[in-house]
C-alpha cells in the first residue's frame, strides 16, 4: 500500500521528534509513506526507505495552492492507494478534491472530537465554519480513523456515516519507568495537577473556581497549572478573584512533565471537549486519582468510581464535590489511582494500536 498523509504537524521534519520516529513505525506497514507537511522552506527528508516527509513552505492561502500543485503533479507521475488526513478540515479538503480529480480513496482522522457537542463550533467564526465543512467532508470520506468511541458514536448517530468505515484506534502513550521520585514541592499539601494549554477548550477557570469552593475546609491543598496560553492573564485573575491566588500556582510548559507528575496527589482535567486526554494516561502510569469532565476517555479508560471520577462538562459544583470526595478519603483515592494504572497498562497495547490504525487504511479500499 502507498499513501500520502497531509498533516500539519511541522515536527514530522524533524528527524529526531517522537513524530517521526512514529511516522517510521506507520511507514514499515506500507510500501510507501509519503507525510506533506507545512515548513518556512521547501524540502524533500527521507527518514527511512519508505517514509519521507515534503515541506511546502507558504502561508496558509498560498500552502493550499502549493500542495494541490505538488500532489497533482506527484500523482501524474506515480500511482498511490491513498490520501489519509489528519485533520477532517483544510488538509480534508485537498484529500476529497484529489479523490475527485483521480479517484484516489479518501482517510480522514478526527482527532479532537469537534463535533459531539457544540463548545468548539462556538469559539469562533473560523470554528462554525470549519464544523460544517467538517461534516461535509467526513461523510464523503472512504474510511475514518476515530481516536475513541464517543467520537465514533457521534459520527454514527448524528451524521449517518456507516459504522463500518469508523475505525477506533486511540492514541498510543507510551509506557515508560515513573517510581522512585521524592516528593520535593510543597511537602505539606495535598497537591493536585493539570497539564494544558491555557485556552477555553481546557476550561481552567472552572477547575479554579472549583478548587475556591472547598479551600477553605481543606486548607492544605494547593492547584498547580502547568502549561502557557493565551488565556493565563484571565486565569490568573481569575484565582485571584475567587480568593485562592496565592493557592494557585502556574508554571511555565516544559518538556519534562514527568517531574510535575511525580510530585503530585491527583490529577485533573475540566475540558469542555477532548479527543482522548493523553495527560490522563500519563497521570495513571503514575498511578493518580483522576478527576475529569465527561469527554475523551471518560468512560472508555476512566470508569467513574472505579478508577477515577467522571462530573459533567462545565459543572462546578460537581467537579467541587470530587475534590472534596478524593480529600476526604485518602485512601479510596490511592485506590482509584491504582486501579487506573493497572488500566492504563492493560490499555496501552502498541502493536494492537498498529494494526487496528493499519485496518482504518485497508477499510478505506473497500
Amino acid at each position: 500500500m502507498k499513501l500520502i498523509i497531509l498533516s500539519l504537524d511541522r515536527t514530522l521534519a524533524d528527524r529526531g521528534s517522537a513524530a517521526a520516529a512514529k511516522m517510521a513505525e506507520y511507514a514499515e506497514m506500507t510500501e510507501k509513506y509519503l507525510a506533506v507537511v507545512p515548513g518556512f522552506k521547501d524540502d524533500l527528508i527521507v527518514l527511512s526507505p519508505k517514509a519521507s516527509v515534503k515541506v511546502i513552505s507558504g502561508n496558509k492561502i498560498l500552502y493550499f495552492f502549493k500542495i494541490l500543485s505538488y500532489l497533482r503533479n506527484l500523482l501524474r507521475k506515480e500511482k498511490f492507494d491513498l490520501v489519509s488526513s489528519q485533520d477532517p478540515f483544510g488538509s480534508g479538503m485537498v484529500a476529497w478534491i484529489l479523490k475527485k480529480i483521480y479517484g484516489i480513496p479518501m482517510h480522514l482522522q478526527e482527532h479532537g472530537d469537534f463535533f459531539s457537542s457544540s463548545y468548539w463550533k462556538k469559539e469562533s467564526v473560523g470554528n462554525f465554519l470549519s464544523f460544517y465543512l467538517g461534516i461535509f467532508l467526513l461523510r464523503r470520506a472512504d474510511g475514518i480513523r476515530a481516536v475513541s468511541e464517543r467520537i465514533r458514536e457521534t459520527l454514527i448517530s448524528r451524521f449517518g456515516i456507516e459504522g463500518g468505515k469508523v475505525t477506533v484506534v486511540s492514541m498510543h502513550t507510551p509506557m515508560r519507568d515513573v517510581r522512585g521520585k521524592a516528593r520535593e514541592i510543597f511537602k505539606d499539601d495535598f497537591l493536585f495537577l493539570s497539564v494544558a494549554r491555557f485556552v477555553k477548550q481546557k476550561n481552567l477557570g472552572l477547575m479554579i473556581e472549583a478548587f475556591s469552593k472547598i479551600s477553605a475546609d481543606f486548607p492544605q491543598t494547593r492547584l498547580l497549572l502547568v502549561g502557557r496560553g493565551p488565556e493565563k492573564e484571565r486565569l490568573e485573575a481569575a484565582a485571584k478573584r475567587w480568593g485562592v491566588g496565592e493557592k494557585v500556582v502556574f508554571k511555565d510548559w516544559t518538556e519534562d512533565v514527568d517531574y510535575y507528575y511525580s510530585q503530585a496527589d491527583a490529577y485533573l482535567l475540566s475540558s469542555n471537549y477532548e479527543g482522548w486526554g493523553r495527560v490522563i494516561i500519563e497521570a495513571g502510569m503514575f498511578g493518580l486519582p483522576v478527576i475529569m469532565t465527561d469527554v475523551g476517555c471518560a468512560r472508555e479508560i476512566v470508569k467513574d468510581g472505579k478508577n477515577g471520577l467522571v462530573v459533567p462538562v462545565g459543572d462546578p459544583a460537581s467537579f467541587g464535590a470530587g475534590l472534596s470526595r478524593i480529600l476526604s478519603d485518602p485512601g479510596w483515592a490511592r485506590n482509584l489511582g491504582e486501579n487506573l494504572r493497572e488500566d492504563v497498562v492493560r490499555a496501552e497495547d502498541k502493536e494492537k494500536k498498529l494494526n487496528l490504525y493499519k485496518r482504518s487504511w485497508e477499510n478505506s479500499l473497500r
